[in-house]
């Protein structure tokens, strides 16, 4: 096992290897990606919050993840009678997995993404479907909002116009008119008004997305 180290200076490098050169680098810099942010520690938690960060990962499911990592082990130890969690990691098979996929789970915020870019790639692969579909730009607007809401946790969400409306490529009056269907449709309530203040430092609109509506968000919402 072996890490391209003439292609990688950065984690924005890092994400552009394909995934099994990904890994090895992802372990071979585990420890650099431990955060005291996240309130509890694990064994796997620093490499498994790598892993998660890949772009072809982040928006998996924990049983997907785990079986993509566990196959790619495997290749490294040439030998599939031999145990590559506990050759790697000193955890035998169940706990390494249980554990796998519990930090999986747990894990919000994951290196080099920021919260809403992080929502855009899981509406990618796991799209929303409001009642009232309206437009093809309000479903994406929904997706985006309610795993943005997902990453963050108990905490209000905020939906830029001007930056949604670059993901999306319409304009920032499109989203802003998504934002209103949103509390119309009951999906979004306003936690709290936008604030003008002159010089253009103003408080920008925050929101919260109600996760029961959609089975998909709420499970993964509950998890500690």
């Amino acid at each position: 096992m072996s890490t391209p180290q003439n292609e990688v200076e950065s984690l924005t490098d890092a994400y552009r290897l394909f995934v099994p050169r990904f890994l090895v680098w992802a372990y071979q810099h585990r420890d650099e990606f431990d955060a005291d942010s996240e309130g509890w520690q694990s064994p796997l938690f620093p490499f498994v919050r790598a892993v998660k960060g890949h772009p072809e990962l982040i928006g998996l499911r924990a049983k997907a993840a785990l079986e993509t990592v566990e196959r790619t082990m495997r290749a490294w130890i040439g030998n599939t009678k031999d145990d590559p969690w506990y050759h790697y990691f000193e955890l035998d098979r169940e706990d390494a997995q249980v554990e796998f996929l519990a930090c999986w789970d747990k894990i919000r915020f994951v290196p080099g993404w920021e919260p809403l870019d992080q929502a855009v790639e899981q509406a990618k692969k796991m799209r929303l479907q409001p009642k009232n579909e309206r437009t093809d730009g309000y479903q994406q607007f929904v997706s985006i909002a309610g795993w943005l809401q997902v990453t963050m946790g108990d905490r209000n969400i905020m939906l830029p116009c001007e930056k949604l409306g670059e993901y999306l490529k319409c304009t920032p009056m499109t989203i802003s008119r998504y934002r209103q269907w949103g509390v119309e449709d009951g999906l979004l309530t306003i936690t709290k008004g936008h604030r003008f203040k002159p010089g253009g430092a103003g408080e920008a609109t925050e929101f919260r997305f109600d996760t029961s509506r959609y089975d998909c968000l709420a499970k993964t919402a509950q998890k500690p």
